[in-house]
C-alpha cells in the first residue's frame, strides 16, 4: 500500500480536482430512526441542509415506511438504504425514488451471490445503484477482484466504504482508500464514524485519497464526521473552493434543534462561545492578528468574537470590550477598572457580566 498523503504535498491542482465532493447526508435519516417527523419538519431539515451544500440524503427504507405521509415527499435527491432483499428494493422502487444503496455488512465472499441478485434487480427497476460494503477494511486482493468484476458487470454508480467500527486512523483511512481506488472500477465513497474522535480528520484523507462522495451529518449527530468541521477543513486546510453559508452557524443549530440535540457553546465551528476570548495575552494577540488564535474570522460562519472579562483578562481585553459597548472612558480609570473587575470576578468564581462592568466604570469614574 502507499504510504500517506502529507498536507504539504497537497497542490492547488489537486484540490481543483477534489472540489466536486458530494456530501452524503446521514443527519436525516439518523433522526427518523430515532422519531417521527412531520412533512413539515422533514422538509424544513432537507432545505436548510440543501441550502449549505450539494448533498444527497441516505434515509433507510424503513424509515420511510414508518409514515404514510412520507410518500408525498420529494424523493429526488434521496438515496434509499437496504440490506440485499429483493422485496426491499422493490418496496423503494414503489416509493419513486431513483437511487439506491444496498448495504453489505462483509462476513466473507460467501453473501456475494446474494449482493448480485439484489444489484441486478435494482438495476433492473432503472435505478442509480451503490453499494455499502460495511467494515470493507476486511476486504484483500482476491475479495476486491470480485468487486471489481461485480462494478463492472452491472455498472455499479459506486462502492461506499464504512468503517463502522471507527478502526482507522486517518493515515490507515488514507491507505486504504487508495487500495479501494486502484482495485475498483466505480466511483468510490467513504462513511466514517466519530467513536474515536478522528471522524473529520478521516475524512480529509478519504478525500486526498480520490474518494468523491463522504458522508456527514450536522454537528456530528449519529456519530458522522461533522458536516461543518469538514466543510471547514476542506476549504481552510485543503484549500478547496468550497463555499461557505454566511449562517452557516445558526442553520446548523436549526438542524440539531430539529434533531433533538443541543449544540455545545464551545462545539467546533458553530459553537456559539468558540471566539470567546478572556486571557489578556490573547486578546492583545487578537487585536494585533486575529489568525493568532482564529483559524477563520467567526463572521464567515455567522458568528461573533466575544470578549469575556474576568480574572485573567489584561488592559487589552478592557478597552476592546469598551470599545464592543461603545463606552467612552478615560484611560487613566483603566487601571482601576481591570483590577476592580478581576477581584469582582474571583470573589463570584465566574466572568463579569456587561452589566456589571458598565456599574465598575460608573463607580470609578465618581
Amino acid at each position: 500500500m502507499k504510504r500517506g498523503c502529507e498536507l504539504s504535498e497537497w497542490k492547488k491542482g489537486d484540490a481543483m480536482k477534489a472540489s466536486n465532493v458530494m456530501f452524503i447526508d446521514q443527519t436525516l435519516g439518523h433522526v427518523l430512526g430515532r422519531r417521527c417527523l412531520s412533512v413539515t419538519e422533514l422538509n424544513d431539515i432537507k432545505q436548510k441542509i440543501a441550502h449549505m451544500a450539494q448533498v444527497i440524503f441516505d434515509i433507510p427504507l424503513d424509515a420511510l415506511l414508518s409514515s404514510p405521509e412520507y410518500t408525498d415527499i420529494n424523493l429526488s435527491d434521496v438515496r434509499i438504504g437496504v440490506k440485499p432483499d429483493l422485496d426491499k428494493i422493490k418496496a423503494a422502487k414503489a416509493l419513486g425514488c431513483g437511487r439506491i444503496k444496498i448495504c453489505l455488512d462483509f462476513t466473507g465472499l460467501r453473501e456475494i451471490p446474494s449482493l448480485a441478485a439484489a444489484v441486478e434487480t435494482a438495476l433492473k427497476h432503472g435505478m442509480e445503484t451503490s453499494v455499502c460494503i460495511i467494515n470493507g477494511l476486511d476486504c484483500y486482493g482476491g475479495d476486491m477482484a470480485i468487486f471489481r468484476k461485480l462494478a463492472e458487470e452491472y455498472n455499479l454508480r459506486s462502492y461506499i466504504v464504512d468503517d463502522a467500527e471507527s478502526r482507522l486512523d486517518s493515515l490507515n483511512t488514507y491507505q486504504w482508500l487508495v487500495f479501494w481506488r486502484e482495485n475498483s472500477s466505480c466511483m468510490l465513497e467513504y462513511n466514517g464514524h466519530n467513536t474515536k474522535g478522528m471522524a473529520t480528520g478521516n475524512v480529509l484523507s478519504a478525500i486526498m485519497a480520490g474518494v468523491q462522495s463522504v458522508g456527514v451529518s450536522i454537528g456530528s449527530v449519529g456519530g458522522y464526521p461533522a458536516f461543518e468541521e469538514v466543510l471547514m477543513a476542506m476549504k481552510h486546510l485543503l484549500a478547496m473552493p468550497v463555499k461557505v453559508p454566511d449562517n452557516l452557524a445558526s442553520w446548523c443549530r436549526d438542524v440539531m434543534d430539529y434533531a433533538g440535540y443541543t449544540c455545545s457553546l464551545t462545539k467546533a465551528v458553530i459553537g456559539d462561545h468558540i471566539f470567546a476570548h478572556e486571557s489578556g495575552i490573547h486578546v492583545d494577540g487578537i487585536v494585533k492578528n486575529s489568525k493568532l488564535y482564529e483559524p477563520f474570522s467567526p463572521e464567515s460562519v455567522g458568528l461573533a468574537r466575544k470578549i469575556v472579562i474576568g480574572r485573567h483578562s489584561g488592559r487589552a481585553s478592557i478597552n476592546l470590550k469598551l470599545k464592543q459597548l461603545n463606552i467612552d472612558a478615560n484611560q487613566a480609570d483603566v487601571p482601576e477598572i481591570l483590577a476592580k473587575v478581576r477581584r469582582l470576578a474571583l470573589n463570584q468564581k465566574a466572568p463579569v457580566s456587561d452589566a456589571q462592568l458598565r456599574a465598575v466604570i460608573r463607580e470609578v469614574a465618581l
